[in-house]
């Protein structure tokens, strides 16, 4: 991909960074588009873990509190029938329903959450995709201007003068040490949204 000296300086001292540091044009086309996706999928990945988390462990608290309810419940039947043989132990083997329908009505909700949770993995899940892809756009133009500062004529033409070499390399120097300052910014956002991935992923396999 070609780039020009004017490309070079643009680049080099804009007062916007990110995909507009990068002085191809063809490059920076892509890269601007795939950095509108990364911001798209930002929106969609808005995603309340910690809310899910804690109401996904209080339906979890509460099943077991219902399931334990039921054991007690069952110990009393069991109890009942060997101290009265011919008894009817229907009326306590009744109140056992309502508990598991309760039970019933947590499960369900917690299907609810766990899809919330489901999709929101996706939308992390294709967040990191598009970071990645706009990862590589700029590691491509680090190579390609390394490549240019060893081949200046590549944007100079033939014969530069040493004047246009001098302030190409100026250029690209500026340019690979703004490009490695967004790099760190980048970084620190995939470690994140790792993290946030992670977290996702355990608050879903939760259950109990």
């Amino acid at each position: 991909m070609s780039c020009t000296l004017d490309d070079l300086r643009s680049a080099a001292g804009g007062s916007d960074l990110g995909v507009n540091l990068i002085p191809f044009p063809d490059l920076r086309r892509d890269a601007t588009s795939m950095s509108e996706e990364v911001k798209r999928r930002k929106s969609e990945a808005e995603i309340d873990t910690n809310t899910l988390k804690n109401q996904k462990d209080s339906k979890l608290h509460d099943i077991k509190q219902l399931k334990e309810k039921i054991e007690r419940k069952k110990k009393e039947i069991e109890d009942f029938k060997k101290e009265h043989p011919d008894g009817s132990a229907a009326p306590l083997e009744a109140e056992i329903s309502p508990y598991e329908k309760e039970i019933e009505e947590h499960n369900a909700k917690i299907k609810e959450i766990n899809e919330k949770m489901t999709k929101g993995l996706e939308a992390l899940d294709k967040l990191s995709e598009a970071r990645a892809k706009l990862r590589e756009y700029f590691a491509n133009a680090k190579s390609q201007l390394s490549d240019l500062k060893s081949n200046p004529e590549r944007a100079l033409g033939s014969n530069p003068s040493d004047e246009d070499k001098k302030k190409l390399e100026e250029y690209v120097r500026v340019i690979v040490g703004e490009i490695e300052d967004e790099e760190k910014g980048h970084k620190q956002a995939e470690d994140e949204l790792k993290t946030a991935k992670e977290n996702l992923k355990q608050a879903l396999a939760k259950t109990e």
